[in-house]
């Protein structure tokens, strides 16, 4: 036996585990049903099985009204033809419109859940402001996945001007998702984030009046 099993085994009886092991080795025809199963033409209908086949925005799609700056929390959950939540590498485009208000589009390929990449958007309402996003690896997709909601949480910031006031907004959902050997699915959902949706303010002391300040050039 190796010595890295013969750690390992003395490491799990340690800890009173049993049957705790992993061992990777290339399959053989007695190890399959049919032989030959395992080959790469065959393998990709059977992930295809497993693969998603709609994406949604999820229902704890919000305003963070813990933020100090306007921020938008989307989840982007991606279902299989069970309607079940899926973990599967994907790309992803964000589309937010104010809704009622002038056209705004922010495009997102997101980076990472926390942080929002390059630049700030012009105070302009119709200028597209970008984020880059692609859970296409392991650790994009660790630091991405939300492992309650079981969905990929963008966290949005930087957001012009009109989205201090936390309106109403349209989002649609462009996701791009790889299918073996050389296929991708693609997916298109639209939804609603309302104001309501926000999670409560925290609670905290009332503060004496202040000074008033005077106001900002663009009155708010």
């Amino acid at each position: 036996m190796p010595v890295l099993g013969l750690l390992l085994g003395a490491a799990c009886a340690a800890a009173g585990i049993s049957g705790c092991g992993r061992n990777i080795r290339e399959a053989v025809g007695s190890d399959l049903e049919a032989p030959g199963t395992f080959g790469a033409e065959a393998v990709a209908p059977i992930l295809g099985s497993f693969a998603p086949t709609s994406v949604r925005l999820h229902p704890l799609s919000r305003w963070d009204a813990q933020a100090a700056e306007p921020t938008l929390l989307i989840y982007v959950e991606l279902l299989d033809d069970s309607n079940d939540p899926v973990k599967w590498p994907a790309s992803v485009t964000l589309t937010i419109t104010p809704s009622g208000g002038p056209l705004m589009t922010t495009i997102a390929e997101l980076a990472s859940a926390t942080a929002a990449a390059g630049g700030t958007p012009a105070d302009g309402a119709a200028t597209p402001v970008r984020f880059r996003f692609a859970a296409l690896d392991a650790s994009a997709a660790a630091r991405t996945f939300d492992p309650v909601s079981r969905s990929y949480l963008a966290r949005l910031t930087g957001l012009p001007r009109w989205a201090k006031g936390r309106p109403q907004v349209t989002v649609d959902i462009l996701s791009i998702c790889p299918l073996p050997p050389d296929s991708v699915i693609e997916l298109e959902y639209q939804g609603v984030v309302n104001p309501r949706q926000a999670a409560p303010a925290p609670v905290t002391a009332p503060t004496p009046p202040a000074t008033p300040a005077a106001a900002s050039p663009d009155g708010m």
